[in-house]
């Protein structure tokens, strides 16, 4: 695992980014049998990603808001939410679930990626990079009140189609999945973006990925930095500061899965795939 850590910042140049690869040689199905888990955090986010044997259990303190679970590959999982309500997800899929507290068994050996908002104390407080954020990014737009029927809702399953990239979303959260993608990216065509007040947090499950960042230069010479090209082994999380100039692309042979995460909501050009059901919270946010 490594992180590359930067300057605070002064809110004159954009954060560093932060890039974790969670491999190591003791993780995985061909390794050891029993879960693993690894817990990062973003400025309003944190992810958990694990490995399952089958009949595991994650069990998850309350939270006051909904929380997102990646089930990948072909992974099984049977989800309970604190008022009995239970869905089974067979991967790939993604499981909404309500705000409270919440568990999931395995039914199938693989790997869950679990998304909680900064709100879920308890988790992020578990965050192995919580010094990343003892001062808060000033850049970054924060969290949206919290709707007012905030845990009254059920577990919902989406599955998510191999074939074209989907866009999610839960009250606080934006999620946008990747198609799996074999080979490498084109070096032409290439589209870099930059986020003007949200932190990109991608997730990598398989293959090769190459970050490559840049930072722009401010008025004060000391904040120059040498633009960065990081590649990272799946499973890995990278966090991306608001103002850095960036883009991802998938390297080396094999398949490459990848998921992208944004709190708050940001405004997408494409459709949601389960926008209907926050209808009322986006019309509300344009009034």
């Amino acid at each position: 695992m490594k992180s590359a850590a930067g300057r605070k910042g002064d809110g004159k140049c954009p954060r560093a980014p932060l890039f974790f690869e969670l491999g190591g040689d003791y993780i995985g199905p061909d390794v050891a049998v029993g879960q693993r888990s690894w817990n990062i955090r973003a400025q309003n986010l944190c992810v958990v990603v694990s490995w399952l044997a089958e009949g595991e259990k994650l069990q998850d303190e309350a939270s006051p808001d909904e929380h997102a679970i990646l089930v990948l590959g072909d992974t099984s999982l049977h989800v309970e939410s604190e008022s009995g309500d239970a869905q089974l997800a067979t991967g790939p899929s993604l499981v909404i679930v309500p705000a409270g507290a919440a568990s999931a068994v395995a039914n199938s050996p693989g790997w869950v990626a679990r998304i909680f908002t900064a709100r879920a104390g308890a988790v992020v407080e578990q965050a192995i990079n919580t010094e990343d954020y003892e001062t808060a990014n000033p850049a970054v737009a924060g969290l949206p009140d919290l709707p007012a029927d905030a845990g009254k809702g059920s577990i919902r399953v989406h599955s998510a189609d191999a074939v074209g990239d989907q866009i999610f979303r839960t009250d606080s959260l934006l999620l946008k999945w990747f198609a799996d993608s074999s080979g490498e990216d084109e070096t032409s065509g290439l589209a870099p973006l930059v986020e003007d007040d949200l932190e990109r947090v991608s997730i990598t499950i398989d293959g090769d990925h190459v970050h490559h960042v840049r930072r722009p230069w401010s008025a004060d010479l000391e904040d120059w930095r040498a633009d960065e090209h990081v590649q990272c082994t799946s499973p890995s999380i990278s966090v991306i500061p608001p103002g850095n100039i960036n883009l991802t692309r998938a390297v080396g042979g094999g398949v490459h899965t990848r998921i992208d995460v944004f709190a708050p909501v940001r405004a997408e050009n494409g459709s949601i795939a389960n926008g209907s059901d926050y209808a009322r919270a986006t019309a509300s946010s344009a009034s």
